[in-house]
């Protein structure tokens, strides 16, 4: 028996790490090579006199393969996370708080910062006791250090970013993490290649859309925030026009993964 525990941790251990893997290898548009990867890490799992030192060194290849699938990933030309100055930044994102004013040697901020609020809520992971339930229960959401956060506003409001001219896509998070008035946001959103409406009815709705964009002459992606009730925005992420479908698979698919499901972390 004590044999078996012993093959067994590791064989565990190997099997969640491919698992992990394969998710890492379905987040990329072109992925054969690792794919084919992927099948023998998966074949070589399943032979039947699998030892602890084979579980082991699959458990290694699987954590390899994860880390190559990861960086080949397409990464967005400009990234930026909203939030206080003391809210958690996500790796690879540039902080954006209630009072970053555009200024042209840093490329980016608020063409206005009056009036703009910003707002952190702690994201706890521990489950709890519940009085209602008569049970540990787990948070209502687990937040991450993208969607815990946000800038927003009452009054219109532009935030700016300099780019070369062109057809752009962004990606924009936009969501209550908590209680916060008006709980009902309902905005519009105009990129410079449309005008589009984005509706969050209630706190922890959340909002992760693509949309297209074009910048002008002058140099400047304009986003422009119109309230009905109010408007906030948790995250951006800008992408050449031409990569949208890349885009929309091997950067927006993980996140979201992680905010409407569970984060990697907590992966079965």
């Amino acid at each position: 028996l004590s044999n078996v525990r012993l093959v067994s941790q590791p064989l565990l251990d190997a099997q969640q790490k491919v698992e992990q893997a394969a998710r890492e290898v379905a987040n990329l548009l072109k992925a054969a090579p690792l794919q084919a990867q992927l099948a023998s890490l998966r074949q070589r799992l399943a032979a039947p006199d699998l030892s602890r030192a084979g579980a082991a060194q699959i458990a290694a290849e699987a954590l390899q393969l994860q880390q190559t699938a990861r960086a080949q990933r397409l990464q967005p030309l400009r990234a930026f996370d909203f939030g206080p100055a003391n809210s958690p930044l996500r790796a690879g994102f540039t902080d954006v708080t209630a009072t970053t004013v555009y200024d042209a040697a840093r490329g980016y901020g608020w063409a206005a910062t009056d009036g703009l609020q910003e707002v952190t809520r702690p994201a706890p992971r521990e489950m709890t006791n519940s009085a209602y339930y008569g049970r540990m229960v787990p948070p209502v959401l687990y937040l991450n250090d993208l969607d815990q956060d946000f800038v927003g506003g009452k009054a219109p409001a532009e935030f700016r970013v300099k780019l070369p001219a062109g057809d752009y896509t962004v990606w924009m998070l936009s969501g209550l993490p908590a209680t916060y008035s008006p709980v009902v946001n309902n905005f519009t959103v105009d990129t410079g290649s449309g005008v589009y409406p984005v509706k969050l009815p209630q706190n922890y709705i959340f909002d992760s859309r693509l949309f297209p964009a074009k910048v002008g002459a002058d140099g400047l992606l304009h986003l422009r925030f119109t309230p009905q009730t109010g408007w906030l925005i948790n995250a951006l992420a800008i992408f050449p026009a031409t990569q949208k479908e890349r885009a929309a698979r091997e950067f927006v698919a993980p996140i979201d993964q992680e905010i409407f499901r569970l984060p990697p972390d907590l992966w079965a």
